[in-house]
C-alpha cells in the first residue's frame, strides 16, 4: 500500500498556502494508499480527493476551531487499527486552532496511538502553538506572493485612475493572498488613504478631500471586518467594486 519509501511522521506541520497545502496533502496521501502510486483515475484516488477516503479524516474551521469540532479525533482514535491499517488526520487551517484545542491535542499529537497520523496544514507557523510545534517534523513549501506581487494588487486600490476588472482579476488569481496577508495589505491602503486625506486637507481642495474621505472610510470598513477563512478572493473582489464605485 505504502509507495513512499520511508517512515512516516506521526505528526507533521506543513506551512504555505492553503490552496497549494491541500494540493499537496491530497497527493501525499494518493501516493500513499492508491495500489498505483496515484494514478488519478481509481476510486481511492477520487474518494481521497473528495475527502471521503476511509483512512482519511479531514478538519476545516467554521471561524476558529471549537472543541466540539476536533472531538472527532478523540472519538476515532479511542479505537485500536490493525497492523496495517493507517488512518491520517489532516487538520486544515490549523493556525486558527485555539489554545484550548491546541492544549488538549498535545498527547494525541506527541504519542498517538499505532497508525495514526497528524498532518496540520498552516499558512503562517508562528500562530501555532509551541508546543504543537515542537511535536512535529516541519515541512515549509515557499508559495508565498513576493513583495512584488502584492505591490501589483495595492496598485489597483492607490491609483484613482479607472481599473480594469479584468486584469485586477488575473493578479488576484496570481497572488492569491491568504487572510493573514489580506490584513497587512489592508493595513497598508489604511495609512495610504490616511496620508491622502490629510494632504488633500492641507492644500484645501475640497473636491478631493471628499473623494479621500469616502475612500478612506471604505477602507476603515474593510479593516474592521478582514476577512474570514476562505473569504480572502470574494473580500477583495468586493473591496475593489466599492473603490471602483467611487470614480462614478
Amino acid at each position: 500500500m505504502n509507495s513512499i519509501n520511508k517512515p512516516i511522521p506521526p505528526a507533521q506541520l506543513w506551512i504555505g498556502s492553503h490552496t497549494h497545502l491541500c494540493t499537496k496533502a491530497t497527493h501525499f496521501l494518493q501516493k500513499l494508499f492508491c495500489q498505483h502510486g496515484a494514478c488519478q483515475t481509481c476510486t481511492t484516488c477520487r474518494l481521497i480527493r473528495e475527502h471521503q477516503y476511509h483512512g482519511t479524516i479531514w478538519l476545516y474551521p467554521q471561524k476558529r476551531y471549537t472543541l466540539d469540532q476536533i472531538a472527532v479525533i478523540f472519538d476515532t482514535i479511542a479505537f485500536s487499527l490493525t497492523p496495517d491499517q493507517q488512518l491520517f488526520f489532516i487538520i486544515q487551517k490549523a493556525d486558527f486552532l485555539t489554545p484550548a484545542c491546541s492544549n488538549s491535542l498535545l498527547k494525541s499529537v506527541e504519542e498517538p496511538p499505532s497508525g495514526y497520523h497528524f498532518i496540520f496544514l498552516a499558512e503562517h507557523k508562528d500562530l501555532i502553538l509551541p508546543t504543537i510545534r515542537s511535536r512535529c517534523t516541519i515541512h515549509t513549501f515557499q508559495t508565498e506572493s513576493t513583495e512584488h506581487e502584492k505591490e501589483q494588487l495595492l496598485n489597483f486600490f492607490t491609483n484613482r485612475s479607472p481599473n480594469n476588472p479584468i486584469e485586477f482579476s488575473k493578479v488576484l488569481e496570481k497572488i492569491r493572498p491568504n487572510e493573514q496577508e489580506s490584513i497587512e495589505l489592508i493595513d497598508k491602503l489604511f495609512i495610504h488613504w490616511m496620508h491622502q486625506e490629510k494632504k488633500a486637507i492641507a492644500e484645501h481642495n475640497s473636491k478631493k478631500v471628499k473623494t479621500v474621505t469616502r475612500v478612506s472610510r471604505i477602507i476603515s470598513k474593510a479593516l474592521l471586518k478582514p476577512p474570514m477563512p476562505g473569504s480572502s478572493m470574494m473580500f477583495w473582489k468586493n473591496l475593489f467594486l466599492q473603490l471602483t464605485n467611487t470614480n462614478q
